[in-house]
């Protein structure tokens, strides 16, 4: 007669399968990235931020033509070693903001004193940058 037929598929995997399964290509990771810079793109993408300042441009701008002979005020040496510092501190702000996301994200914020001393830090340091230039 006409008897019905049905069709089970078992989720197990034959021995071939799972030799065919082995040689497929590993496929890309779903890692996220939180961090905005990487060990090479540190330094250019920071002096890049930072250059986008109005402010750090204006003094860099003011340092630099200390080294034209007709218009110095004073040693040209001098005119850039305070832009000099606030590049520098503000470098390392970024970068160490940098590091504490990648360390809340690695421990999923299981270090709250720790993320809690690193924003104060980080806040002083840029209320003192701000300082510095008005």
């Amino acid at each position: 007669g006409g008897g019905k037929t049905r069709l089970v598929r078992s989720s197990l995997l034959p021995p071939e399968a799972e030799a065919e399964k082995s040689k497929r290509p590993a496929l890309a990771s779903n890692r996220l990235k939180t961090t905005k810079y990487t060990a090479l793109s540190f330094l250019p993408k920071n002096l890049f931020e930072q250059f986008h300042r109005l402010a750090n441009v204006y003094f860099v701008f003011i340092a630099l033509l200390n080294f034209v002979p007709a218009v110095n005020a004073f040693q040209p040496e001098l005119a850039l070693a305070p832009v000099l510092f606030i590049l520098a501190v503000t470098a390392i702000k970024d970068l160490w903001e940098d590091y504490m996301i990648t360390t809340v994200t690695t421990n999923n914020g299981t270090h709250p004193a720790r993320n809690t001393f690193c924003y104060r830090l980080s806040a002083a340091l840029v209320k003192f940058s701000l300082l510095t230039f008005f």
